[in-house]
């Protein structure tokens, strides 16, 4: 809760303290209510449970590499590769990842400002009778930004499927070094 409450007041502090010409009149408020909500969100909701769960995936990992070395040792000489290619592959998709985040939240801005316009203009809107083809823009918006989240939807399976299959090769290893 306290990281949570000092991230928003130094983010507060930081966007008041901004120049006018060089940071607001260049930057759309969607883009900063986006960036305010996504990192409140990140550190409310999500940063509790990833840590738990990094946690607990170490320990799981560390006492099953412990096991296996104990009841076969020459499995050192896989575990070792493994470890470096599971590293490997963790480094390849966290570089992925951040670009995927950084473009998703690039295609959400557009998409806040569309609709906070909307909602300020929105007499001006139903007295032109532009509601179609203000629904339109929504919806290619609303398109541009669900394809950027597919993608970085679609980013966790394939570092789960990798991972996976690593884990199957090891366990491959391991049961055939143990029935020797």
């Amino acid at each position: 809760h306290r990281a949570s409450a000092r991230l928003h007041r130094d983010a507060l502090r930081s966007l008041l303290g901004a120049s006018v010409p060089l940071f607001f009149d260049v930057t759309p408020t969607g883009r900063i209510l986006n960036r305010f909500t996504k990192d409140q969100d990140a550190l409310d909701t999500l940063l509790p449970h990833y840590l738990l769960e990094s946690l607990q995936e170490v320990s799981f990992v560390s006492m099953l590499c412990l096991f296996c070395t104990v009841t076969a040792p020459v499995l050192l000489v896989i575990l070792v590769p493994a470890f470096y290619a599971l590293l490997k592959i963790r480094s390849l998709y966290t570089t992925n990842s951040r670009e995927l985040q950084r473009m998703e939240g690039i295609s959400r801005s557009p998409l806040f400002c569309f609709c906070q316009e909307s909602l300020e203009g929105a007499a001006i809107v139903r007295c032109q009778r532009l509601g179609q083809a203000f629904l339109s823009r929504f919806e290619v918006l609303l398109m541009d930004h669900a394809k950027q989240f597919l993608h970085l939807a679609m980013c966790i399976p394939w570092i789960v499927l990798l991972i996976d299959w690593l884990s199957v090769f090891v366990f491959l290893v391991t049961t055939t070094s143990v029935m020797l």
